[in-house]
């Protein structure tokens, strides 16, 4: 399957990946993915993506499961909206859908 814009922008390379932080302060949102590795002793550097003059997310969750972190990332989508961009991250129990500048990578 491919990868939308900003997995490959965030992702550096076609593999799953794990939500570990989201947060979402002082109008900008944090998200620190890191990649999904066979040995868990073994999982390399992730990411912290920031994404500034973001929008109040909108939250789904499932209301009869509770969130194991990290989370699984079903699909992380992104559409062009003027001059700013609308972001889904489904992570299967918990979804999140925001408006922000595209994010800045900052890899560790």
């Amino acid at each position: 399957m491919a990868l939308t814009k900003v997995e490959e922008f965030l992702f550096g390379g076609n593999h799953a990946h794990l939500v570990e932080a989201f947060d979402f302060a002082d109008g900008a949102i944090t998200v620190r993915i890191v990649p999904v590795e066979k040995n868990p002793a073994a999982i390399s550097k992730g990411t912290t993506a920031t994404f500034r003059n973001a929008s109040c997310p909108d939250i789904w969750k499932d209301p009869k499961e509770k969130d194991e972190w990290p989370l699984n990332i079903i699909g992380f989508d992104c559409y062009p909206h003027g001059t700013r961009w609308k972001f889904v991250l489904n992570c299967d129990t918990t979804e999140w859908i925001w408006e922000s500048a595209w994010p800045s990578r900052n890899p560790n």
